[in-house]
């Protein structure tokens, strides 16, 4: 007996065929382009001065400190948790079925009313308008530190921080409309049209800059932290059972 059936065998082939179609569509990178890239790669590319800020690191290590300290250990009982920093969102997050493309979208009859209202307010959105506002966002950004807990061998995204910069005057209003949209990610994920949360999802906080090293910030941070992660892991068991 063969690993498929017919029907799958068929099904393969489609797949194959409509795969080739697509690369068909796309404008390759001549070779020689490569070549020109990988012998001057000192003209593209140069290494980063910080990979943190000051403020970053000094939230990082007071988060590392926290996470390892007896008293968080002591309230949080035996679960074991690492922080990670710099983490894409696609590595969190991912996009629903039907939602990586426009024209997949458009098929999905559960989101007629959401299709609607995108087409009324852009007429000619398309499959590369889609992609830039809502592919790839998710692909680009990144939060600033990420709590997970360790779970048998994998790792469970539990509590995401964004360092929020100090916005004045609405000066760099791309960071600040970034931090907004990761907000409305983080917050409304896992919800229902009716905003009724339906399954687990991580906890989000943003910290301002000038908090950071506040006499008070640890104590309520680790407040805060203990709480939320309370909180969130009453869901976890269930989410990853269904």
């Amino acid at each position: 007996m063969g690993l498929f059936n017919k029907k799958e065998l068929a099904e393969i082939e489609r797949l194959k065929m409509e795969i080739n179609a697509l690369n068909s569509q796309v404008e390759k990178i001549p070779q020689k382009l490569y070549e020109v890239r990988n012998n001057n790669i000192y003209a593209f590319y140069k290494i980063k001065k910080d990979f943190f800020s000051k403020k970053e690191l000094s939230l990082f290590e007071k988060l590392s400190a926290m996470i390892t300290s007896e008293e968080f250990i002591k309230r949080c009982g035996e679960k074991r948790y690492i922080i990670l920093s710099k983490v894409k969102l696609f590595d969190v997050i991912e996009n629903w079925p039907q939602c990586e493309n426009w024209d997949e979208f458009k098929k999905n009859d559960k989101k007629a009313a959401i299709i609607k209202n995108l087409e009324e307010s852009c007429s000619t959105i398309n499959n590369d308008k889609y992609k830039k506002l809502i592919v790839y966002p998710v692909n680009c950004l990144h939060v600033d530190f990420l709590i997970c807990r360790i779970q048998k061998d994998s790792a469970i995204p539990v509590f995401a921080i964004e360092l929020d910069g100090d916005y004045k005057d609405g000066s760099d209003y791309s960071g600040r409309n970034n931090d907004d949209l990761k907000s409305l990610i983080f917050n409304n994920i896992s919800k229902n049209g009716k905003g009724e949360t339906t399954f687990y999802r991580p906890e989000f906080k943003r910290i301002k800059n000038s908090e950071v090293d506040e006499p008070e910030f640890y104590n309520q941070l680790m407040d805060y932290l203990v709480n939320a992660l309370e909180s969130v892991e009453k869901n976890i068991e269930k989410y990853y059972r269904s």
